[in-house]
């Protein structure tokens, strides 16, 4: 299954331990894992927002070099809704959504070690 691009086995081979031996050990939660699933937060984010970032690339293609003055509405339209999906309460929801789902599959153990920075801003 892919989320915005990245893909799940992706985020599980970020989260994966080696021991010594070379087996698998339990899965825990990297730092690596959560910047991947930061990225997942991020590109859903895009993705609820596709009509007002298209009114931007329209915008921008229509008027060239001039993008930059030109398209301020647009560029402050889909920047205002990107920042509606990425807030710190969104972000909670979809990091712990994510991760009971690992966690019901049996695929992590959560390190509580790991400080949480916030949604990417």
């Amino acid at each position: 299954r892919h989320w915005g691009g990245t893909c799940v086995h992706g985020l599980a081979r970020a989260m994966a331990e080696t021991t010594a031996s070379g087996a698998e050990a339990p899965k825990r939660w990297s730092r690596a894992a959560d910047e991947k699933l930061r990225k997942m937060f991020l590109a859903d984010a895009r993705k609820r927002c596709d009509h007002k970032v298209r009114e931007f690339v329209d915008c921008s293609k229509r008027e060239g070099l001039a993008v930059v003055w030109k398209c301020r509405e647009e560029n402050k339209n889909m920047n205002a809704c990107v920042s509606d999906f990425t807030t710190d309460d969104e972000w909670s929801r979809y990091r712990a959504d994510k991760i009971a789902e690992f966690l019901k599959n049996g695929q992590i153990i959560v390190d509580s070690s790991i400080a949480y920075p916030g949604p990417p801003k």
